[in-house]
């Protein structure tokens, strides 16, 4: 990894004009300030959420910080399949190009396994299988835009090389939930999913890419009596939504990953997989289920 002063070198000299990206998760947190240094370096951004108001008020930063972009908050629901077709349907006729598709949608909850009316339980549907069904529906467009000698990239934010577990008799998990499991499932799921992605789409690298600790409002969800240790720990040694986004926008945009699949730290460290858990067979295990169930 480079130093963090080449790092940021790289972003404030790296120029984005006539670029789309779509930073899903991008009305708070992580995704925002990442959308944020998107639209400081001149690219135009597409920020999708649920909170619109949220929405409406990162719109008119990103209209401040470059102008002569097209800026846009668009409503997805990540627990729902069904509503990740429609907003990729939408956005797809909506569009022309696409140069980069971001997801860090966070859900973050201490209640156990809560179905959606697909039947799926929510964390995993935001942290791993609405995301692929994203992926897989606008990578025609990231291909399109590396067939035209531009770069594309997708990335989910989450936890690469975190998971330490597969279970083949459940691996949707509706029978050995737990949190434990459910962090471990989406973990190394993502990281077996951006290296089959690679392998199907390689025009399109792929990045699996964990944080760190940040400060964002997803602590705000949990019981006060773990919620206020959490912040107490994070304002000691964790980071800034802001220096953990130009980590992000590095990966985006630096020479050195724009080819196959990759899995970063908070630095953009490339890391490297534990080879018991993710392997040929485990990852086609893991993607031929995925593909099975996001249809």
């Amino acid at each position: 990894m480079p130093s963090w002063s080449a790092l940021r070198a790289h972003n404030a000299s790296t120029k984005l004009a006539n670029a789309t990206f779509l930073v899903v998760g991008g009305t708070a947190g992580i995704g925002r300030a990442t959308a944020l240094k998107l639209a400081a370096m001149n690219a135009s951004v597409a920020v999708a959420g649920r909170n619109a108001a949220a929405g409406s008020t990162i719109i008119a930063e990103m209209q401040k910080l470059n102008p002569d972009g097209k800026h846009e908050f668009l409503p997805i629901d990540m627990t729902l399949l069904a509503d990740v077709r429609r907003f990729a349907k939408e956005f797809a006729a909506a569009h022309s190009s696409l140069r980069g598709l971001v997801i860090s949608a966070g859900f973050m909850t201490m209640a156990g396994r809560t179905e959606t009316v697909e039947g799926i339980d929510q964390k995993l549907a935001v942290h791993y299988y609405s995301r692929q069904l994203l992926f897989k529906k606008l990578m025609p467009m990231l291909e399109a835009t590396a067939a035209s000698g531009q770069e594309a990239r997708l990335m989910s934010i989450f936890a690469s090389c975190l998971g330490n577990t597969v279970n083949f008799d459940d691996l949707d998990l509706k029978h050995t939930y737990s949190l434990k499991t459910a962090a471990d499932a989406a973990s190394g799921y993502n990281d077996l999913a951006v290296d089959a992605l690679s392998k199907q789409h390689p025009t399109v690298p792929a990045i699996h890419i964990r944080p760190g600790m940040v400060g964002t409002g997803l602590m705000d969800s949990f019981p006060f009596y773990l919620r206020l240790p959490a912040k107490a720990i994070i304002s000691v040694v964790g980071t800034s939504p802001e220096d953990c986004a130009e980590a992000m926008v590095y990966a985006l945009t630096a020479p050195e990953y724009n080819k196959g699949w990759w899995l970063l730290n908070e630095k953009a460290d490339i890391l490297k997989p534990n080879t018991k858990y993710h392997n040929d067979e485990t990852r086609d295990k893991v993607w031929a289920h995925t593909e099975q169930l996001i249809g």
